[in-house]
């Protein structure tokens, strides 16, 4: 990777002597003749060629002089690396993290015998290498759900009168919720937006409830997917906070169950 001041004019004639039809390994010839100080190889050509619409569209859009006026990187080797490392998880599914960037770098300062008073792994480094790299957050789109809405103010209307029949405190809400222990995250850091992939659905289940005052919170369900989880073996379900069932054993009189 050569220096940033630089990486505009040089991607622009990249570009263009590849528009010429000239081979990767005469480009690179010409480049390093142009530039001595830096290294210039047939990989480094066939790089920005791939990234050819990024490059183009940063030429086109953005004062060149005032887009890269970054320092050169203390430690090339390693920004290479993490760069290179980047490209591999991200396009191996990898959901990538500010904390993961942060420790693989550690790895690879240590492999390199970088050593900690040389390079602090801080929130600012973090920062510089993603815009280094243009490395941002990208959402991770999963399989869209929806609710029928078109009978909603009817339903509402005959909840209503349903409900004044009785005082708030005879009034319960009752509703499940999921824990999806198992689900991914739903934003990754990536050079690229990434495809949308299918969710781990996974889940326990909790039951909650309470009456409309508050003043009377049910003790909660919690359906899980085994009888008894292995690492509830030995505790006795019955002290719990909560009623514990498996999904083969859920009672179907739970609300008869949760009331006394």
């Amino acid at each position: 990777m050569f220096y940033y001041n630089n990486d505009i004019k040089i991607a622009n004639g990249v570009i263009d002597q590849a528009n010429k039809n000239k081979r990767h390994v005469d480009i690179a010839n010409h480049f390093n003749e142009v530039y001595p100080n830096l290294t210039i190889d047939r990989s480094t050509i066939s790089k920005i060629l791939l990234q050819s619409d990024k490059w183009t569209a940063i030429i086109n859009t953005e004062d060149s002089s005032k887009t890269f006026r970054h320092k050169a990187v203390k430690f090339p080797i390693l920004d290479q690396a993490m760069n290179l490392w980047v490209e591999n998880v991200t396009a191996g599914g990898v959901i990538l993290t500010d904390l993961l960037i942060k420790e693989k770098a550690k790895i690879f300062a240590q492999a390199f015998n970088i050593q900690e008073n040389e390079l602090v792994f801080s929130n600012g480094w973090l920062y510089k290498f993603k815009q280094r790299n243009n490395i941002r957050r990208y959402h991770i789109h999963g399989e869209s759900e929806s609710a029928p809405l078109a009978s909603l103010p009817e339903e509402r209307t005959k909840l209503q009168q349903l409900l004044s029949r009785y005082i708030l405190d005879q009034i319960y809400n009752i509703d499940e919720t999921g824990l999806f222990y198992r689900m991914s995250p739903s934003q990754t850091l990536s050079t690229k937006p990434v495809p949308g992939r299918k969710k781990d659905k996974t889940r326990i289940t909790v039951l909650l409830g309470a009456n409309a005052t508050g003043t009377d919170k049910l003790k909660p369900w919690v359906i899980g997917n085994a009888k008894r989880p292995r690492p509830l073996s030995k505790v006795n379900l019955e002290r719990l906070p909560v009623f514990y069932r498996g999904v083969p054993d859920f009672p179907y009189e739970v609300f008869r169950i949760t009331g006394n």
